[in-house]
């Protein structure tokens, strides 16, 4: 669940460059004891293939999708049972930011925000890839 203390980040929010929106995702992450990453994107060089409006390339991405580590795409297991117990950090949880470039390609807007976890989210429970512990 989403607490008052989180940095400002609603649906309808706009930023000039993919490093404004990057810095509020960074202390998103941090005070909510977390990591996102890049899902799915867009760049702005794959779009402007597609769309005939001017783009602003400080965006770098016409469309990207930050999920929860452990969520984002559902987990299928290939395993042939040659190596058991190997573990993974993604479940199903369903935490993730959308953005998208506004309808005149200057700005990214957020178009969905859903930021409740369904896994525990303090400190301890929760460790970057590299396997600091997040404090």
């Amino acid at each position: 669940m989403a607490s008052p203390h989180l940095p400002r980040l609603r649906v309808g929010d706009a930023f000039s460059s993919i490093e404004e929106l990057d810095e509020v995702i960074s202390r998103l992450e941090q005070a909510q004891n977390t990591t996102y990453w890049k899902r799915d994107a867009r760049t702005i060089e794959a779009a402007a293939k597609r769309v005939k409006k001017p783009l602003n390339p400080a965006l770098k991405y016409y469309q990207v999708v930050w999920a929860c580590v452990k969520g984002g795409r559902a987990y299928k297991s290939k395993s042939t049972g040659l190596r058991p117990n190997q573990k993974t950090v993604r479940g199903d949880c369903g935490a993730c930011i959308k953005v998208c470039a506004s309808r005149d390609g200057q700005k990214l807007i957020v178009v969905k925000n859903d930021l409740d976890h369904n896994h525990p989210t303090t400190a301890v429970s929760t460790l970057r890839c590299n396997g600091d512990v997040v404090t």
